[in-house]
């Protein structure tokens, strides 16, 4: 399924969630914004940021840079990739979603809408990006509730896959461990 059809141009929402592996929803919205005519590179209104955590810096980075009108009225286009944002970083994100400058659009590409506060997700259109080339298996939400419920041997024989993996395994081991950690800390909160 193409982003076209879930994205449409003339109603844009200020801010919406691609869940997506990074690679493939950056891309997509890459290609989406030039289907609008939105150029990519070189353009002042065109902002593309990747971080592995998103940190309260960078929240309040997005939040002044968001908070300038595009270029001639030019439509604001931000495209934020990570894997894990911290609680705090949440909540000043939560302040720049309430009070959106005028023809800002954000996407957030993560790999799950569960690492953001239901706040958030009250604020953005969450759109599920559908891959071409079939997903990894990634734990469930509740594998964090059975993982902190487990005994210490108990542990150790769900992480042993990921900790025994071969060479060429290694990438897939490294997501399958972030989607764990992810689903723990979904459970501590």
């Amino acid at each position: 399924m193409q982003l076209s059809e879930k994205i449409q141009q003339e109603h844009l929402h200020h801010a919406y969630v691609v869940e997506a592996s990074r690679e493939e929803g950056v891309t997509a919205l890459r290609e989406l914004m030039l289907g609008f005519g939105i150029l990519t590179e070189d353009n002042p209104d065109f902002h593309e940021y990747i971080f592995d955590t998103l940190l309260l810096d960078d929240a309040n980075k997005l939040r002044r840079e968001q908070s300038f009108f595009g270029a001639d009225g030019a439509k604001k286009i931000f495209i934020v990739a990570f894997n894990t944002i911290g609680h705090e970083a949440q909540n000043a994100l939560l302040k720049t979603l309430e009070e959106p400058t005028g023809e800002t659009h954000f996407f957030f590409v993560v790999r799950t809408r569960e690492v953001f506060l239901p706040t958030i997700l009250s604020r953005v259109q969450v759109i599920e990006f559908e891959s071409p080339v079939p997903s990894l298996q990634f734990p469930e939400k509740n594998d964090g509730e059975e993982f902190l419920g487990a005994t210490i041997p108990e542990r150790l024989k769900m992480i042993e896959p990921i900790v025994k993996a071969k060479a060429e395994e290694k990438s897939k081991a490294k997501e399958k461990t972030r989607a764990l950690l992810e689903s723990i800390e979904c459970a501590l909160y």
